[in-house]
């Protein structure tokens, strides 16, 4: 899986269609791996530990997949294969780091993850705001001044204030 996942991450669209696959996959694999690291305990601490593996690779591979179609969206394809390089050297880092190091290698997993969440709680908020901004000046845009409105049936029917009214005319 890693070495399809090497080549067809280089290429453009062609990675977010298997990312779409992934999303199936690696979310069962990280349950299962979660129910297989609890061992035989036989109680609910192994139904924890799927859920807590599958949760975990469901929001890894939601911000990831996000990351991907967002580059995706750059006309070249230097930016592509770039991000795809530095995926694939920091999952090759925490795979050697969990050979060795466990805890350490959760450690950077997990605030890694932590910082893909919060990076993007900011650029939806961002984007929300962009659009609400955008959506009110284009409102704005499309009403007229008032100055520029013709006049209502009932303005027409309104003396002026600066004429005098119906008997005030001929004193």
């Amino acid at each position: 899986m890693f070495a399809v996942e090497f080549v067809v991450d280089k290429i453009p669209y062609l990675d977010s269609i298997w990312d779409g696959v992934s999303t199936v996959v690696r979310p069962a694999v990280g349950a299962w791996l979660g129910a297989l690291l609890a061992g035989q305990a036989g109680d609910m601490s192994q139904v924890w530990a799927a859920v807590l593996g599958g949760g975990t690779a469901l929001a890894s591979h939601s911000l990831k997949s996000g990351f991907r179609l967002a580059v995706n969206t750059s006309p070249e394809p230097v930016t592509n294969v770039a991000t795809s390089t530095a995926e694939d050297s920091l999952v090759a880092v925490v795979v050697l780091l969990a050979t060795r190091h466990p805890w350490i290698a959760a450690g950077v997993a997990a605030t890694v993850l932590v910082a893909g969440t919060v990076t993007a709680v900011v650029l939806w908020r961002r984007l929300v705001r962009a659009v609400s901004s955008l959506r009110a000046r284009l409102s704005r845009r499309a009403e007229p001044p008032a100055s520029c409105q013709a006049p209502s049936v009932q303005d027409v029917d309104r003396p002026r204030e600066d004429q005098p009214h119906g008997d005030q005319r001929n004193r």
